[in-house]
């Protein structure tokens, strides 16, 4: 027999095993979710660098985690020398849209919202269009997780890495 006149049999064998195969639900697919293996302490936990970036900004990270030791709150954002918040700042995110496609009025809260999502700071995704934000934001979130987990909730202050204009082709 010609080994390829076994393939359509297999191919229908798989299908069916896989149809009639019962999948779990309900209680059953939560338990089969791995258990995180991170606890985090009950309390407010925040970031920021220890200056502004060569646009003014200084970023910043807060989050509140709740009794369950999950994460309630987050916030992201930049703030000026005049306390103004970059996502508010309608000008500044005009001239990102033109230039990259997205503001940080889109992006700051989008990192928030998916690490309140994902619980890790590790499985928040890059945004594209904003690289440098991108990098602050896991760099924070990173320090005050890192903290929750200790329930030491000092306010952490980082060197600012990016004090230089980003290179061409780079965005925020």
């Amino acid at each position: 027999m010609n080994r390829y006149a076994l393939l359509p049999v297999s191919c229908i064998l798989a299908g069916l095993f896989f149809l009639f195969y019962p999948s779990p639900s309900g209680e059953d697919a939560l338990q089969q979710l791995p258990a995180s293996t991170v606890t985090l302490s009950p309390g407010t936990y925040s970031a920021m660098y220890d200056q502004p970036d060569w646009h003014g900004w200084k970023a910043f990270f807060i989050m509140k985690i709740n009794d369950g030791g999950e994460i309630e709150e987050a916030t992201y954002d930049y703030v000026n020398k005049s306390g103004d918040l970059k996502t508010q700042d309608q000008a500044y995110n005009q001239e990102m849209i033109n230039d990259s496609g997205l503001g940080p009025s889109d992006y700051c809260p989008r990192f928030a919202k998916n690490l309140l999502v994902y619980q890790n700071p590790e499985e928040v995704d890059a945004i594209t269009g904003a690289t440098h934000s991108s990098r602050a934001f896991k760099e924070l979130a990173q320090a005050a997780f890192k903290n929750a987990q200790t329930g030491d909730q000092s306010p952490i202050i980082i060197p600012q890495p990016e004090l230089a204009a980003p290179a061409a082709g780079e965005n925020h």
